[in-house]
């Protein structure tokens, strides 16, 4: 079972962006520091969402962290569908 702890180091609702850091769990067994932002830009009658991330790897050994893309695109299209459907 994967854990993750968070942290949200920045939340600018003016903006509609936060930056949040991995502060405990499982990641961190790989990764020395693992950061995510995201912002929200609205356009027309939706938004657009951008999402990017920081890392830096424990060792040279240590794949690409393509867990996080898949974890986000899924977070996001879950967030999407409940729109969608409210």
């Amino acid at each position: 079972m994967k854990t993750i702890t968070k942290r949200v180091d920045v939340f600018d609702d003016s903006q509609r962006t936060v930056t949040y850091s991995v502060i405990d769990g499982d990641p961190l067994k790989y990764f020395k520091k693992l950061k995510g932002h995201l912002s929200v830009t609205p356009k027309g009658g939706g938004s657009i969402v951008k999402w990017s991330s920081e890392y830096e790897k424990d060792s040279q050994g240590v794949l690409e962290p393509e867990f996080i893309k898949e974890f986000v695109v899924k977070f996001i299209l879950k967030i999407d569908d409940y729109i969608l459907n409210a």
